[in-house]
């Protein structure tokens, strides 16, 4: 990567400060869970593909993501720590908090399941029931250019030196990486298995209206998993360089472990947004598929608006975020949209809640309180 910029030279200096224990010096963001935790940040004044360089870190933890307005755009690379659960179920929380106290602006990747451990799916496994890295290196991009950040974290009890040396040699490995120009392809030939299979799936989707009548249950969402097979690789890089390419008003995110285990995607859901004492979210259910010209797409739009069946699994998802919300903000706005969200293939009804005066709980606990919400998971849960 050195025809764009060498990782190495641009923290060369901060790394020789650090290794000459440098710990009081604007870099150095005091003692945290009995390491020294260090958010070195540097500018590049001119745009990069934040993508290219997070695609091309082969055998490295790789994150990316991309709102749905293209408006904000982070990605990282490596790991300098991951928080995961302990085997007795207990979830790091308060370790991450405390990092947050020494800097707010540490960033951490990763996600949750909705799976309890012993239901989790084999192919999930790997990224664990909760899983968020502090990596190794994060860039945020603008129009203006890019912000590069270099997370180091020193245990108390070592030599400066072993960690800055390490570190060095990541960047330098970094500095030859070849940039990713892999184009998207054509999906290679594969055949595809639905599980359940058509049978038992008549089956559940009666066991479900039988919830719905006789056991007080108010919204079930049923969903089969399609496993494709191909004599090929598949490559994730050339498939999320596929969904890079589609325009419509979506999330855009890139998950890959150093393993080779990859989660990606694009998704018109947000869980929330948490910016300055606002939390904010979307509440996405009811759904029709788009038409194939303007008259049709009207058509099936003013179908969904005047469906009581879609408007009540609608009702179902504001009402629980706006009673867990509650909970957390001394105010709420909620704005239901006159138009559905246009993607792509489908279009929904969505409503849009925000609450101010956030109680002060951090992202990880608030996401506790508000994964899943029933249009993932029904009511009851």
């Amino acid at each position: 990567m050195t025809s764009v910029f060498s990782f190495y030279r641009l923290f060369e200096k901060a790394l020789s400060r650090l290794t000459a224990g440098a710990f009081s010096s604007a870099d150095a963001k005091g003692v945290y869970s009995g390491y020294r935790a260090h958010r070195i940040e540097t500018r590049v004044p001119f745009p990069i593909r934040i993508s290219d360089i997070v695609l091309s870190a082969e055998g490295l933890d790789q994150f990316y993501f991309r709102d749905r307005r293209n408006r904000y755009e982070v990605g990282a690379i490596g790991c300098t720590r991951v928080f995961t659960g302990n085997p007795d179920g207990k979830l790091p929380i308060d370790e991450i908090a405390g990092l947050w106290e020494q800097d707010p602006l540490f960033v951490l990747f990763g996600g949750m399941s909705f799976f309890n451990n012993s239901a989790t799916p084999p192919e999930w496994r790997s990224f664990d029931r909760f899983r968020f890295v502090l990596p190794l290196v994060e860039f945020r991009g603008d129009a203006d250019g890019c912000t590069i950040v270099l997370n180091c974290l020193f245990p108390e009890n070592q030599e400066p030196f072993v960690i800055t040396d390490d570190i060095g040699k990541q960047l330098r490995a970094l500095d030859d990486m070849a940039l990713s120009q892999v184009p998207s392809g054509e999906i290679p030939p594969h055949s595809v298995t639905l599980v359940p299979g058509h049978e038992k799936w008549g089956l559940l989707v009666k066991e479900a209206l039988g919830w719905l009548r006789e056991n007080g249950a108010r919204k079930v969402v049923l969903a089969r998993k399609k496993i494709m097979k191909s004599d090929q690789y598949w490559d994730p890089v050339r498939l999320f360089r596929g969904i890079e390419r589609i325009e419509e008003d979506s999330f855009l995110f890139y998950c890959r472990q150093k393993t080779g285990d990859a989660f990606f995607g694009r998704s018109p859901e947000r869980l929330f947004n948490l910016s300055e004492g606002v939390l904010s979210t979307d509440a996405i259910a009811g759904t029709r598929p788009r038409g194939d010209n303007p008259g049709q797409d009207d058509l099936l739009e003013s179908q969904l608006m005047a469906s009581i069946k879609d408007l009540e699994e609608h009702r179902i998802v504001v009402d629980y975020i706006r009673e867990h919300m509650a909970r957390l903000c001394k105010t709420l706005e909620v704005t239901a949209s006159l138009k559905p969200l246009k993607l792509r293939h489908l279009q929904h009804i969505i409503t849009r809640v925000r609450g101010r005066d956030h109680n002060g709980l951090n992202p990880v606990e608030t996401m506790f309180r508000l994964h899943p919400t029933p249009a993932v998971c029904g009511v009851p849960p």
